[in-house]
């Protein structure tokens, strides 16, 4: 159940590379298209939307990933705390129903029963928190 969480380092790198693509984009636009005519300033600026598209999504799978692994490693420890619970449960839900059976039987399985029955005490105080 432990499945690898996040970006493979091929995917890591392109969204590196997207995000600065688009931050050296920006600069290149601000330092030298800022006194061009108004087609042209229309024509990259519609360019940088698209590559700043791309880039926005670079950046949100990157979060994205990094808060899915924390959410993803928490539920992990939740279950395996529940699937101790679980066989715990299943251990003392063996003894109770060998318990059961005994004491309908024979006198040699009533005599097992006894034992059986402190051997059900034995599992079922660590489970419920009580001392023996």
């Amino acid at each position: 159940m432990s499945a690898k969480l996040g970006l493979s380092p091929v995917a890591l790198g392109l969204a590196t590379v997207v995000l600065a693509a688009w931050l050296v984009w920006l600069w290149w636009l601000a330092y030298f298209h800022t006194g061009d005519d108004v087609v042209t300033w229309s024509r990259l600026v519609l360019l940088l939307h698209s590559v700043e598209a791309v880039a926005f999504a670079a950046a949100g799978a990157v979060f994205g990933t990094q808060v899915h692994k924390q959410r993803a490693d928490e539920a992990n420890q939740r279950a395996a705390k529940a699937e101790d619970a679980a066989d715990k449960g299943k251990m003392l839900a063996a003894a109770v129903r060998a318990e059961a059976r005994a004491e309908q039987g024979s006198v040699e399985e009533k005599s097992f029963a006894r034992t059986a029955g402190s051997e059900s005490l034995r599992l079922a105080n660590p489970i419920m928190g009580e001392s023996q």
